[in-house]
């Protein structure tokens, strides 16, 4: 069983050299995209449903959820190949959270 902590914070988005806006980054939102990313190919429906677990999992709950250790492991694989279209130090830790939460017992 892991425990996911949905962390939520404001980050500073670059638009160019002098220009900069504030949005808000949820763990929760890029867990979404993570889950609803389908494959080349797409998906079996068994697949879909054990993605459907997850995302119930993630809307229905605000500060944390827990997995089992399969729907981690499901969850982390996603989010090892997750890919963005910006660059920011929040993506990084992200990333780095679930590398603690997998090597936690």
């Amino acid at each position: 069983m892991k425990v996911i902590e949905l962390k939520e914070q404001k980050i500073n988005v670059s638009l160019g050299r002098d220009k900069e806006v504030e949005q808000d980054f949820s763990y929760a939102d890029l867990l979404l995209v993570a889950l609803n990313d389908i494959p080349q190919g797409g998906l079996l429906p068994t697949e879909m449903g054990d993605r459907i677990k997850i995302i119930d999992k993630v809307k229905s709950n605000k500060k944390k959820i827990e997995l089992e250790d399969s729907e981690f492991d499901l969850l982390y694989d996603l989010i090892k190949v997750q890919k963005f279209a910006m660059v920011h130090k929040a993506l990084v830790e992200y990333r780095e959270y679930f590398d603690k939460v997998k090597e936690s017992k």
